[in-house]
């Protein structure tokens, strides 16, 4: 048996999260609430390069075709996430969409994945508080974006 000796760290990850989850389920034997779960995290670096791409392309798009400028923002104003667990895919779309986005969800029904993500978002509210607070964006067209 191999020994781990930075366990507070990975005694709480996504992944340790939701396997601890699973086995749960199954000594409950509820084998029907394990129907389509799957837990995985994103690449951060692979994943802000896909949202940078849509902003570049969709939204680049949408106002070389419109000649109202006003009609559209430059980007989305709301990112849901649907299976969220630890919520990186929310803080990075906060990151990197900081200037247009208005609302940035995570939806979990795993509760202890949520409450992980709450923690990490606790851990790290302060900085996006500053890092949104120049989002003076009062344009009402609503882009949402939803990644599941």
């Amino acid at each position: 048996k191999k020994s781990n000796t930075n366990t507070s760290n990975n005694d709480d990850n996504g992944y340790k999260i939701a396997r601890n989850v699973i086995k749960q389920i199954k000594e409950r034997k509820e084998y029907t609430k394990l129907e389509g779960l799957t837990y995985g995290e994103i690449d951060i670096i692979s994943f802000a390069a896909l949202l940078q791409r849509i902003q570049d392309t969709y939204y680049c798009c949408i106002h070389s075709n419109n000649n109202d400028n006003n009609t559209s923002s430059s980007g989305p104003t709301s990112f849901y996430d649907i299976g969220s667990g630890t919520g990186l895919s929310v803080l990075v779309a906060s990151c990197i969409w900081k200037s247009t986005l208005r609302v940035s969800c995570g939806i979990e029904i795993v509760k202890e994945l949520h409450e992980k993500a709450l923690s990490i978002y606790n851990e790290v509210s302060s900085q996006l508080l500053l890092l949104h607070a120049n989002n003076n964006n009062n344009n009402n067209n609503e882009n949402i974006v939803t990644f599941i």
